[in-house]
């Protein structure tokens, strides 16, 4: 595809092999797929095979490599290494001659995580004085066996955790719960893969990133695709704008916390009144009217309990939890959906920006919506790849999370 006939949406697939076979001539459309929420990356990609050309002698059982490279004209190149997991809507055509299929496929490191207990999927060591973010790197190493980068950011309180037999997916779950950030106050913390390798890193910290992309939205009546640029803001959808009930349950203004002492018997309560500051979204707005506060602020709403025995190095969760579900609550609150055109640069954990236009009937001098503009961070991103002859053939669905209001 010459450059001066690229228009937004366009793709280039430079690379897709099975077991080093390219089988790119039988390729129809596909998508991959990240979120912050997920630890590995996860793909479908589906193909017609015609006379068993593509897949013929392969003798497919799962586990087999599957390669892809892929670029927008003109950008950067992404490559992603999957293993295939299996297949599915297996049709054949109605003569008989062909058949459609497509593979499923995730990361070599979810392989490793279905092990059995002689192997590496299940984790069965004793962390005695580590600090959780030590704890995850060493899992991904001696677990996952993973060569991929990594972006660990570092933990505070060292702990004692034993694991007997525990699933690698369900134990890095259970510590990053109890993970406690060495600079953030909330720390809520996600492990996930993306482009870039492994990451366990604090939400808060994604949105102090720098922007990697602006959109905008161009909702003027009639517009030509043609003529839209790559950062165009093709169609979004607010999945989720507030819920006050939510937040009062969730505790963004008050949580209550009990500790038990085992070696003193000693039982404690405190309730704690969650500063409602500006957060590391950018913005000063508080969710909470006075009046709101005033009248439900008072009633804590999640009251967590917490074993807390001294002969055991301080773990600060009790004074973490709190604030971690505080700003979890307030996070939920504000997501949007952005359907945008294809950039491999684009990935989980991105910070973005967006500016989305109030709803008017007038096409002259647009005013942003503020409510639903602003920075976000990408929670999740879906990679899709239409039919060819389809346009926007290459197009990425984000979901994203805003914070609070401007």
């Amino acid at each position: 595809m010459a450059l001066n006939s690229y228009q937004p949406g366009d793709l280039i697939i430079n690379d897709m092999s099975i077991v080093g076979k390219k089988i790119n001539s039988g390729f129809i459309s596909g998508s991959v797929y990240e979120s912050i929420f997920t630890p590995c990356v996860v793909a479908e990609f589906t193909f017609r095979d015609t006379d068993d050309a593509l897949f013929g002698g392969l003798n497919l059982s799962g586990g087999e490599p599957f390669n892809v490279t892929f670029q927008a004209p003109g950008g950067g190149k992404v490559a992603y290494k999957f293993l295939v997991n299996k297949p599915q809507n297996l049709e054949p055509s109605a003569s008989y001659k062909s058949r459609t299929m497509t593979l499923i496929c995730t990361s070599e490191e979810a392989f490793y995580a279905a092990g059995g207990v002689d192997v590496n999927g299940y984790v069965q060591k004793s962390y005695k004085g580590k600090l959780i973010s030590d704890d995850i790197r060493d899992v991904l190493k001696s677990y996952l066996k993973t060569s991929k980068l990594m972006n660990i950011e570092p933990t505070k309180g060292p702990q004692d955790i034993l694991a007997q037999n525990e699933k690698v997916w369900s134990f890095v779950d259970r510590i990053r719960r109890r993970a406690v950030s060495a600079k953030d106050q909330s720390s809520t913390y996600v492990f996930f893969e993306n482009q870039f390798g492994f990451n366990f890193v604090t939400i808060e910290s994604l949105f102090r990133g720098s922007v990697v992309k602006s959109f905008m939205q161009d909702n003027t009546v009639g517009n030509d695709i043609s003529r839209l640029t790559d950062n165009n803001i093709i169609g979004y959808e607010l999945t989720h704008m507030f819920n006050a009930i939510d937040r009062i349950d969730r505790g963004t203004m008050a949580s209550r916390f009990s500790t038990f002492n085992f070696q003193t018997n000693e039982y404690q309560k405190k309730v704690v009144q969650t500063p409602d500051t500006s957060d590391a979204s950018g913005s000063s707005r508080s969710w909470n009217s006075s009046s709101f506060s005033q009248k439900f602020g008072k009633y804590p709403g999640r009251n967590s309990f917490i074993p807390y025995d001294n002969t055991l190095p301080i773990t600060n969760i009790p004074e973490s939890t709190p604030n971690q579900l505080a700003y979890s609550g307030e996070l939920m609150q504000n997501m949007i959906r952005l359907r945008v055109f294809g950039d491999t640069k684009l990935k989980a954990g991105d910070l973005i920006e967006a500016k989305i236009q109030q709803q008017s009937s007038l096409t002259s001098n647009p005013k942003q919506d503020t409510d639903i503009s602003g920075k976000m961070v990408v929670a999740s991103i879906r990679h899709m790849i239409n039919p060819e002859g389809e346009r926007p053939r290459y197009t990425c669905v984000m979901e994203c999370l805003k914070g609070k209001p401007k």
